[in-house]
């Protein structure tokens, strides 16, 4: 179950940080809590998937890695303006890791079918 509800938290945590409306302190944080998630949401190093009819969906993880890479990419833009460069560096870098992660995931997902394994 937290399997399955791990992908939707972080999913709607950055939904809403979208519309976060926060003090200008809070900006460089928020820069760094989107690239955060979508390094989250690129799931764990040792597994794909728990069944491999997760595997046949890989197509909704490519649409979903579009979508959360452009709101993690807009929330970046928005809250990354002045502040500290330690902290803008730290968050490029999530984000770079994030993106990376996120599309090693999908890529995964699409090549672990059921005719991939038999050959």
């Amino acid at each position: 179950m937290a399997y399955q509800l791990s992908d939707s938290t972080a999913t709607y945590a950055a939904g809403q940080l979208l519309y976060s409306s926060s003090t200008p302190q809070d900006h460089q944080l928020i820069a760094f809590w989107a690239p955060f998630l979508l390094l989250h949401l690129g799931g764990p190093d040792n597994i794909t998937a728990y069944a491999l009819e997760d595997n046949m969906f890989w197509g909704r993880h490519l649409l979903s890695l579009v979508v959360q890479i452009a709101g993690a990419g807009y929330v970046f833009y928005k809250h990354i303006a002045g502040g500290e460069i330690f902290l803008t560096l730290a968050a490029t870098l999530v984000l770079v890791v994030g993106v990376a992660k996120y599309l090693e995931r999908t890529c995964a997902l699409w090549s672990a079918n059921f005719s991939s394994l038999q050959s």
